[in-house]
């Protein structure tokens, strides 16, 4: 990606843009890997100020 993308791009690159980049068939290992680590989906998370 870092070839194909410049600077700016890459700067703006989100890690759930990233991961949705990858190609599946290509990487299943690092998906696995993403995975099991909870690191392949990213969904916002709200927080809430503790009193």
């Amino acid at each position: 990606m870092a070839v194909s993308l410049s600077d700016e791009g890459m700067a703006e690159l989100t890690w759930t843009e990233f991961v949705s980049r990858l190609p599946s068939d290509k990487y299943p290992e690092l998906i696995q890997y993403l995975k099991e680590r909870r690191l392949y989906v990213n969904e916002p998370v709200s927080a809430a100020e503790e009193d």
